[in-house]
């Protein structure tokens, strides 16, 4: 039994977001004082993770730390259109849900996240004085290049599915009835405020503060960590966080469609909080 699940809306800026409350069992033991939120990826990536969220939940709750996995504004069941909200109102987000395991009477707080979604719970981990316990998972530590890479391989994939001699048109904006423009991204439309705020991600170069512990996960096809991660690692060590870096050797887990279960990263994240965290009940 991986404990009480819930689900519920929170109150979040004058909108409702859908999130999942996980509570360990009454029967579960000794509940640890660490309860985490989840922060989701971009997009379709977010579609993608779910099974991997939903696992990594359980898992942490059956050792007895509470989860709040929530959906931003704009997107699953949450209120709102995709394209009204921006990283800033993600962030305002994940702070809300943070609001919400305090009232709980949650002494310790750790969040946990995968791509961009790791980005936002690193710059909102930077704000709190109350976060100890930051996962994060492939960070998107470059903004420009990941929206750069994405809009490559939107245009590549038109190219290949249009018709032969068609033109391909580029990847260009849009505008909507409003009259304001983005672009429309596999069926996302990104407003301008959000590719510039994606834009201005730079994880290395901002500064840093946060003094808590930190796991650092690159995952791919590398058994080593890459320079990018090591930086990162730098970064939050010259502040004087506890950091650990993980090259977990595992498929892109927010790009697969069919149902996948990444024992070896859930496990490995599980493993550093026995041994570096301590934050975990061992049973």
């Amino acid at each position: 039994m991986s404990g009480i699940e819930t689900p519920m809306f929170l109150a979040s800026e004058g909108r409702r977001i859908f999130a999942v409350w996980h509570q360990p069992a009454a029967d579960a033991g000794k509940v640890t004082d660490t309860a985490f939120v989840f922060c989701p990826p971009f997009a379709e990536e977010e579609k993608c993770c779910h099974r991997a969220f939903v696992d990594m939940a359980r898992k942490l709750c059956s050792r007895g730390h509470p989860v709040l996995r929530i959906q931003y504004r704009g997107c699953g069941d949450s209120e709102g259109d995709f394209g009204d909200f921006s990283c800033a109102d993600w962030e305002q987000d994940i702070n809300n849900a943070l609001a919400f395991l305090r009232r709980q009477g949650r002494p310790r707080l750790g969040l946990l996240g995968l791509r961009l979604g790791a980005s936002l719970a690193g710059r909102v981990a930077e704000s709190t004085g109350d976060v100890q316990n930051l996962i994060l998972w492939e960070p998107i530590v470059n903004g420009r290049q990941y929206m750069s890479l994405n809009l490559r391989r939107k245009l590549l994939r038109r190219m290949l599915t249009d018709k032969e001699g068609g033109e391909s048109p580029p990847a260009s904006q849009a505008t909507m009835t409003d009259g304001r423009t983005g672009i429309d991204f596999e069926g996302y439309w990104i407003s301008a405020e959000m590719q510039t705020q994606i834009g201005e991600i730079d994880l290395i170069a901002d500064a840093k503060r946060f003094r808590g512990e930190v796991l650092l996960t690159q995952i791919s096809s590398q058994s080593s960590p890459g320079k990018t991660i090591r930086s990162l690692e730098d970064r939050y060590a010259s502040a004087g966080a506890s950091v650990a870096v993980e090259a977990v050797v595992e498929q892109p887990i927010w790009n697969l469609l069919d149902l996948f279960h990444p024992t070896q990263l859930i496990d490995s994240t599980i493993d550093w909080m026995l041994a570096r965290n301590r934050c975990v009940v061992e049973r």
